[in-house]
């Protein structure tokens, strides 16, 4: 019995020389702190074996936050609206009295819708027609229609010669400035008519008693000016609705 002791005690030496914890040693006691779960969608760390760095588990996926729905913004075609058209007419007098029926009404500030270009001809000694309207920039075609040759020429703005314009000839003539243009022939002193630039594409005629109408206009508020031989020009603020009417009257 005594030497049964003796050999559990020399065992017991043996493992504490050899650095040997017992098994019933706590993690507490060892230093070892206790494992821990991870915080909710934090990355696991992995336990890598002994002489290996621990690597880190990715995170399972977050769903996304929502994002707002973004309005699909209109086309300019589908946001643009037709504006309003507006007629403005009314009576144009002068004096003299024969100014009227030959007056030309315009909108000084109004769009170019289109381009607008003329053709005058020489026709028995004419000029044909009296009154050209053409809109700043557009052209003005020359053509002689008479057996025999004519000039073209202005003493206006500029002052050019077209030269002489032989039977059956062509001349163009680009007008760059708004303004009005009498138009002379040096061989025959008796021709007169004019070319009337104009800064908008918006305007009209009178008839042969001053009246008149002019349709389609964009509603708006415009300088409104009328032209004539031989006269003033007259210079009104009208605005133009539905249906809007204005008297002018022209003195030299």
């Amino acid at each position: 019995m005594k030497r049964y002791a003796t050999l559990i005690l020399i065992a017991s030496m043996t493992a504490a020389c050899a650095g040997q914890v017992p098994p019933a040693a706590s993690a507490a006691s060892a230093g070892t702190p206790e494992p821990t779960a991870p915080a909710p969608g934090a990355p696991a760390e992995v336990v890598a074996p002994a002489g290996q760095q621990p690597t880190v588990a990715p995170a399972a996926a977050q769903p996304a936050a929502a994002q707002p729905a973004t309005a699909t913004q209109p086309t300019a075609a589908a946001a643009a609206s037709p504006g309003a058209l507006g007629t403005l007419h009314g009576t144009i007098t002068s004096t003299p009295a024969g100014a009227a029926k030959s007056a030309v009404l315009y909108l000084e500030d109004g769009p170019v819708a289109q381009p607008v270009n003329g053709a005058v001809s020489n026709k028995q000694m004419s000029f044909s027609p009296y009154i050209s309207v053409i809109t700043t920039g557009a052209k003005v075609t020359f053509t002689n229609n008479d057996p025999f040759p004519h000039n073209i020429f202005t003493p206006d703005h500029e002052k050019w010669d077209l030269g002489q314009l032989e039977q059956h000839g062509t001349k163009t003539k680009t007008f760059a400035k708004p303004g009005a243009y009498a138009l002379l022939c040096n061989l025959h002193p008796n021709m007169k008519a004019y070319v009337l630039v104009v800064p908008s594409s918006y305007f009209v005629k009178s008839d042969s008693k001053g009246n008149f109408t002019l349709k389609d206009v964009p509603a708006g508020t415009y300088k409104v000016s009328v032209w004539a031989p031989g006269v003033a020009t007259s210079t009104q603020t009208v605005s133009v609705g539905a249906d809007t009417s204005a008297n002018f009257e022209l003195h030299r």
